[in-house]
């Protein structure tokens, strides 16, 4: 088994998670897939409202993406900046919530998940019909397609305007704090707020 894709879509996951380092956060994408001469072809991909921070995000708002992907199997797509591509064990658990779906059709009996991270791509797929299983580590094939991949970080941009915002923290009492107070986590003079001075001006107490 393998999951093709464009190249077009490839270098707009690229960029996704540039983009990721760049602001110092987990991103996500949700898409579309079908079965392209029986392997799942990943062809549509969208940005859903989010909220993230260094090691997590989270879908958030009203459900607006639901109608771009009707009829075609869900692609989940996240980022891991600057680290590894790994499944952590909030991923396993969505992985297990795509693997079992209510209702689905014979056609679009499968979820596609993907995580990016500083080595890579990691892409797993989940069949649940009509005999479920599961294989990890999957390769991600590119199709030859007349779209270019020019542009793809300038458009990620726009298609996140809007879209995303960083998750406040939370010191040890569960004081919420500025999202934006220690800076972005991965950019020079940048730290997470565990790694702060406890006595600087806005830190803990």
């Amino acid at each position: 088994m393998y999951v093709s894709i464009s190249l077009h879509h490839l270098a707009y996951l690229q960029a996704l998670y540039d983009y990721s380092v760049e602001l110092g956060s987990e991103l996500t994408l949700l898409g579309g897939a079908r079965l392209r001469d029986e392997h799942p072809h990943i062809e549509r991909l969208v940005v859903p409202q989010q909220e993230g921070s260094a090691c997590r995000v989270e879908v958030i708002g009203p459900p607006t993406w639901l109608d771009a992907l009707e009829g075609l199997a869900l692609v989940w797509v996240h980022t891991h900046p600057g680290m590894s591509k790994f499944w952590s064990g909030i991923d396993d658990d969505t992985k297990d919530l795509l693997a079992a779906p209510p209702k689905v059709e014979i056609e679009t009996a499968f979820a596609v998940s993907v995580v990016v991270g500083k080595d890579g791509m990691k892409c797993h797929v989940a069949v649940y019909a009509p005999i479920p299983y599961e294989v990890d580590d999957v390769p991600l094939v590119v199709v030859p397609t007349p779209e270019q991949a020019k542009g793809a970080l300038a458009k990620l941009r726009n298609d996140f305007k809007g879209k995303y915002q960083k998750t406040a923290w939370y010191d040890w009492r569960g004081k919420r704090g500025a999202a934006s107070q220690y800076g972005d986590y991965g950019k020079k003079g940048g730290k997470p707020w565990y790694m702060s001075d406890p006595y600087e001006k806005g830190g803990l107490p």
